[in-house]
């Protein structure tokens, strides 16, 4: 069976799949307790370095123009950030 042509990355199987685990995540974790909401911001964290970097390469490597990305990821970071201390003072 041949597949359509994507358009847009919201056209690939494999991202609606991805995006469809990502909101049964959030679904099953919403009650979590906030030590445990903390960890999951860690790794948001942790995934913003990662695409940070992959900007960096990209730049490094002459692939593209990254500053409007980084000024983006560091509002995210800084958002990011003041949530993850929000979480961490509130004691829960």
């Amino acid at each position: 069976m041949e597949r359509k042509k994507a358009r847009t990355f919201q056209d690939l199987i494999e991202w609606q799949k991805a995006h469809q685990f990502v909101l049964a995540v959030y679904r099953s974790t919403r009650q979590f307790p906030k030590k445990d909401t903390f960890r999951f911001m860690n790794i948001a964290q942790a995934s913003l370095e990662e695409c940070r970097y992959y900007c960096l390469l990209s730049r490094d490597l002459e692939y593209m123009d990254i500053n409007g990305l980084m000024d983006q990821l560091e509002e995210v970071g800084k958002l990011l950030d003041a949530y993850a201390k929000s979480i961490q003072s509130s004691g829960s």
